[in-house]
């Protein structure tokens, strides 16, 4: 949940009386600030799990109401709100097109610290250390680190992959709370959701540029183009904070989980993978003006893609808002829930999604009802 007054984010746990959290004006469909005047302790109730299309979930009391498509018409749509428990498969919700909140903080080093955690190492009694093949990336690292180099082996297209050693780094790993995870358990910086624009897009401009794959090419009847930008990580948590990261910037993606896959030499994967996966217009724009790489065919890619997409006009009948498609329901039984007011619009957004009062309608005072906050991910 973003506490506004401090333009920091929270968990639910965290906040109280007074804090302002972020909701969604359905009236004039633009964000909205709603300060929290009623908490109560947690209430037992029959709970529901509603996944989406792009690989984002809530889960929730099933009478909680969530603003859903009604009928869509040539010239106008119509919405309201729809109690979680008679959504039904394929029916339409919505989130904001863009969560404009940032934070305060910054992060030094912000694009070394995204390419650590897409291609380095900084496990437990080890050295931080860095692998690549790009020429880019590597005059980054000479030209701005303390780091010794040791080459590895010859690459794909006869390039040297080679292993840099950074020096003096170890403290501000531990600053942000990532130094020694490996594999599996790599996250995030733990202040990451506090951190200005600057920040957010730097440490994901690094990350893109160690794991992230540009794509544009002509359709297969060369009557135009489409492009992807995709992610790519073992790690299912990292995925999911970067997708509420790009949200912020009016950037849509999609969660697509890959099974374990057998390489050239009959070794299967020990694990599966992650893709998330940037491919409308709108977005695919909004990435290459917010976020730039250093990786020169990437970038150069990013540049064709503004220069194709940005001419392409939209009929959007509902600019400020998208479309979610509900591929999944989970009845998950009887949850702890927590209910607070926030007492303007009466909404929030509940992992983007915008949500009302468990009341529904309008009632001044209503509760909120939510479910455990680690599963809930609450903007």
């Amino acid at each position: 949940i973003c506490k506004q007054d401090e333009n920091i984010c929270l968990d639910i746990e965290d906040l109280k009386l007074n804090d302002n959290v972020i909701g969604f004006n359905t009236e004039i469909q633009k964000i909205s600030i709603e300060n929290i005047t009623y908490t109560q302790p947690y209430l037992e109730k029959e709970c529901i799990k509603i996944t989406t299309n792009t690989g984002r979930s809530i889960e929730c009391s099933e009478d909680h109401p969530i603003y859903s498509l009604l009928k869509r018409k040539r010239f106008e749509n119509t919405f309201d709100f729809k109690e979680a428990g008679i959504l039904n498969l394929n029916d339409k919700i919505c989130v904001p097109d863009i969560i404009n909140i940032f934070g305060k903080d910054k992060i030094e080093d912000a694009r070394l610290i995204g390419l650590l955690i897409g291609d380095g190492s900084y496990g437990y009694d080890q050295s931080i250390s860095f692998h690549t093949d790009d020429d880019s990336l590597k005059d980054f690292i000479e030209n701005n680190y303390n780091y010794t180099k040791r080459f590895i082996r010859i690459g794909k297209n006869n390039l040297e992959f080679v292993e840099y050693t950074i020096k003096e780094k170890r403290n501000l790993l531990r600053e942000i709370g990532i130094i020694d995870q490996v594999k599996l358990n790599k996250r995030l910086p733990v202040n990451i959701q506090k951190c200005d624009k600057e920040t957010i897009c730097e440490l994901l401009g690094g990350y893109y540029d160690a794991d992230g794959y540009v794509n544009i090419r002509n359709t297969f009847n060369n009557t135009r183009k489409v492009a992807e930008i995709t992610l790519t990580s073992i790690v299912y948590e990292i995925i999911i904070e970067v997708q509420h990261l790009l949200h912020r910037l009016g950037i849509h993606s999609r969660i697509r989980k890959r099974l374990p896959r057998i390489n050239k030499k009959g070794i299967k994967d020990v694990n599966p993978w992650y893709e998330l996966i940037i491919a409308d217009s709108k977005s695919l724009v909004r990435f290459s003006n917010n976020i730039k790489l250093l990786v020169k065919h990437k970038q150069e890619r990013l540049d064709e893609i503004k220069n194709v997409f940005s001419k392409i006009k939209r009929n959007s009948r509902d600019e400020n808002i998208r479309l979610e498609k509900i591929i999944k329901i989970e009845k998950t039984g009887v949850k702890q829930v927590y209910n607070f007011t926030a007492n303007t619009t009466n909404t929030y957004l509940g992992n983007g999604i915008i949500t009302h009062n468990t009341e529904g309608g309008s009632f001044e005072g209503s509760e909120k009802l939510f479910y455990n906050t680690a599963a809930y991910e609450i903007f």
